[in-house]
């Protein structure tokens, strides 16, 4: 050990020696007993084994263990039966409190034993706390890969059913686990929203009801960032995940679709390529037209396979938008039962108040974190839900990157924001005529290379 942090060895007495565990101690059980029982088997205590590193409590007037609390209980047994054992060795440290905490939390006994997953968090973030570099914590938490699991287990609530049953005995009966609870905490990092009455909401959503396990990364993400991306979102309030309609249940297979069908026309080009390579050097040399003949024809219907193929996969884009449109529900609200336009009078009406509403305007929302107003964009198109029938873009940014969320809302709410004045015109605050309104949004769907029909 450095001289610089590290006296020499030295015996003291043990009356002069204290535990202070809720502040020194990184492991999650005051000692191991595996450890005291290996050292009293052997009936003596071994002086050439690693002293006890201490610090002196200048308050207390005390030495304080900050690693080698199971040492000191083998010690102590030990000394019951034999009188002699007065003093026992030690290392002292040097240096302040915090300096002390640091090691005794992070550093004693980190590189060797993982000592259970909530000693590791605690130490992860109380490095983290005290600005320790990333070279340190590689340092501390090997292999990367352990390093990379804190950090996205380190957003959980320390108390919460996560980690509660990560760090027992009960991980097993809960299939994928860990994998899931690092993406809730990767959640929790890139949503700060999210709280821990939300976490233990996606815990049951996962476990309990059992729907969460059926989900793939991306669709439990869109779940929740549909939800918490809603610019009246109020994050006192429940997720309610069990009556959310994840759209990408229903897009997913569409979008393979659409792969499939770029890879057709993938493969149609570079048999046409191949094609016109061997029309090349069949014209140099001077191959008779009834054998290249066919050889262009073959283009020309590669040609015309490429071009319907290219029409079914806009065709698919098209239904996948739909079903995108249709299918979105409020997670306040059940999924919307589709119907037909002409068998109800509301959605004449509704279109009417959509096309009144259309515009580009700026909204102030109690429940987000930025100061600014945040750009709004109401649409003219209705979906088919009678309690949200006028869908609403918006747009968050967030760094450097622009965040898109379409959302259904009723005409109440949005008269309410716009009565209230925490909804206001893009460029003034004056109600425009319906022209300009129009063109406020076609420009702005056109800046963000959207196509939307008004």
């Amino acid at each position: 050990m450095s001289k610089d942090r590290f006296s020499a060895v030295k015996s003291i007495g043990r009356n002069e020696i204290i535990t202070q565990p809720e502040r020194f101690q990184g492991r999650q059980g005051d000692f191991s007993d595996a450890t005291v029982k290996a050292i009293v088997s052997k009936g003596y205590y071994d002086n050439s084994r690693d002293p006890i590193i201490v610090w002196f409590d200048a308050v207390a007037d005390k030495y304080v263990v900050m690693a080698g609390h199971s040492r000191l209980e083998a010690w102590d047994q030990l000394a019951k039966s034999n009188s002699d054992m007065k003093e026992i060795p030690v290392i002292a440290f040097k240096g302040d409190m915090e300096d002390a905490i640091d090691f005794a939390i992070i550093e004693s006994n980190r590189g060797s034993t993982e000592e259970g997953l909530k000693s590791d968090l605690e130490a992860y973030t109380r490095a983290v706390t005290r600005g320790k570099s990333r070279k340190y914590l590689l340092g501390m938490f090997k292999p990367k890969s352990r390093l990379d699991r804190l950090q996205k287990l380190s957003n959980l609530n320390p108390k919460g059913r996560f980690i509660e049953m990560l760090s027992g005995d009960a991980a097993l009966s809960f299939p994928y686990l860990e994998r899931n609870a690092m993406w809730v905490g990767d959640m929790r990092s890139s949503l700060p929203s999210l709280s821990d009455s939300h976490e233990l909401e996606l815990f049951k959503f996962i476990y309990d009801t059992g729907k969460g396990l059926k989900l793939k990364k991306q669709q439990l993400y869109k779940v929740v960032e549909d939800r918490v991306g809603r610019i009246d979102f109020n994050p006192a309030e429940p997720l309610n995940l069990e009556n959310r309609v994840s759209t990408s249940v229903y897009t997913d297979p569409i979008i393979e679709q659409i792969a499939l069908v770029n890879k057709e026309i993938e493969r149609a080009d570079k048999e046409i390529k191949a094609k016109r390579e061997i029309l090349v050097t069949a014209k140099k040399d001077k191959i008779a037209p009834k054998i290249t003949d066919p050889i262009f024809k073959k283009i020309d219907d590669l040609n015309r396979y490429i071009l319907r193929k290219i029409q079914e996969r806009e065709d698919l884009k098209q239904k996948a938008g739909k079903v995108e449109r249709t299918m979105t529900a409020d997670l306040f609200s059940i999924a919307p039962e589709p119907v037909k336009k002409d068998d109800n009078k509301w959605f004449d009406e509704a279109k009417k108040v959509a096309l009144e509403l259309r515009g580009a305007y700026v909204f102030k929302s109690p429940y987000h974190k930025s100061k600014k107003m945040l750009p709004f964009n109401i649409l003219g198109t209705v979906g088919f839900d009678k309690k949200f029938p006028i869908e609403v873009y918006t747009v968050e940014y967030k760094g450097y990157t622009p965040r898109y969320f379409t959302s259904g809302y009723s005409e109440r709410t949005l008269r309410d924001f716009i009565r209230s004045g925490k909804m206001k015109l893009r460029h003034e605050q004056d109600k425009p005529d319906k022209t300009k309104r129009l063109r406020l949004a076609q420009a702005k769907a056109k800046a963000l290379k959207l196509k939307f029909k008004f």
